[in-house]
């Protein structure tokens, strides 16, 4: 059977139209659009229950998010929240925040520290990559093959 928007296709038996095509002449005024809005944001609010604003996860990077808006809203790296905290404003484009004891899920304000930018960041990771073969160069550490990690001597 032909589609009965008029496309010229053939549906599956049984069916008047090809999947959609029903919609096809549809008129949508904004008060259409504003319903259908809102009827979606019902059914999403109602489909499964929410975790309320304020509750705290670890993403699979090990660091942890906290809810910040509701509904299926954002989640922010709480890190990056205690430091706009601090300072009273947004992080700026670009800038990061340093875990001083390498510990992600540490968000203590005295293990945060606040990079302008990207680079910076960089740099105090990689010194303290060089750090640690300084010290397996002087013997400080040793590299446990069983292990997989890095040991003091």
């Amino acid at each position: 059977m032909e589609c009965k928007c008029g496309c010229g296709q053939i549906t599956n038996a049984g069916k008047q139209y090809i999947s959609g095509h029903n919609l096809k002449h549809l008129v949508r005024t904004p008060e259409h659009s504003q319903k259908i809005g809102e009827a979606q944001k019902r059914a999403w609010q109602n489909k499964r229950e929410r975790m309320p604003i304020g509750s705290k996860n670890l993403d699979h990077y090990g660091y942890v998010r906290v809810k910040v808006q509701e509904g299926a809203g954002e989640w922010k790296k709480e890190h990056s929240l205690i430091m706009e905290q601090s300072l009273g404003r947004t992080l700026t484009k670009g800038e990061g925040v340093h875990h001083i004891n390498g510990i992600r899920a540490d968000n203590r304000f005295s293990n945060l520290f606040l990079c302008k930018n990207k680079s910076e960041h960089k740099k105090i990771e990689d010194s303290c990559k060089a750090l640690v073969l300084q010290m397996y160069q002087a013997g400080l550490v040793k590299f446990n093959k069983v292990e997989k990690r890095y040991e003091m001597v």
